[in-house]
């Protein structure tokens, strides 16, 4: 079947977005059968993930740091998953750590790289795990802001993740505003 995702006309610039639904080769044909000059064209093409694979991968990245930490701590457990909120923030706001749809899609829309994005990413988790815990286990720091990013760096350190803090810290040292 040979229809094209999507036609469009270009007089100087066409910015255009496609989901592709389906797994194969596609391609991008450019035509000038009626134009009357050669004509130079620039290119520029970026594939992301779907937003679907996105909340899978983060799901996946939960239910691993939850095995992990079983292994290390003994705390009772608590909700971990991934769910729409509706509103884009980090965790949605109820008991345990449940991670924003809104957030994932956000983060690799505003970042526009995939790896830096799954640093922040894991590194925004640990930090929620961090408050759980220690809000659980009643520790008098609970509610500081310092703290949790502490003893998410140290849990994140202790759970082999540390390319992944160090991506986040690299980025965010180089890019404050972002």
């Amino acid at each position: 079947n040979l229809r094209p995702l999507f036609t469009g006309r270009v007089e100087r610039k066409l910015s255009f977005s496609v989901a592709i639904a389906e797994k194969g080769d596609h391609y991008l044909l450019l035509d000038n059968r009626r134009g009357t000059e050669a004509k130079a064209v620039t290119v520029i093409l970026q594939a992301a993930p779907a937003q679907k694979d996105r909340t899978q991968a983060a799901g996946t990245i939960l239910s691993d740091f939850e095995r992990q930490l079983h292994r290390l701590f003994v705390f009772d457990s608590f909700s971990m998953g991934v769910k729409q909120c509706g509103v884009p923030r980090a965790f949605a706001a109820e008991p345990g750590v449940l991670l924003c749809t809104e957030y994932v899609y956000h983060l690799y829309d505003a970042l526009k790289d995939q790896e830096k994005a799954k640093d922040f990413l894991a590194y925004s988790i640990f930090q929620e795990i961090a408050r759980q815990l220690l809000k659980d286990w009643n520790h008098p720091s609970a509610g500081k802001a310092e703290t949790m990013d502490e003893f998410a760096v140290v849990l994140m350190l202790m759970l082999n993740q540390k390319s992944r803090v160090l991506g986040a810290a690299d980025f965010a040292v180089k890019n404050p505003s972002t």
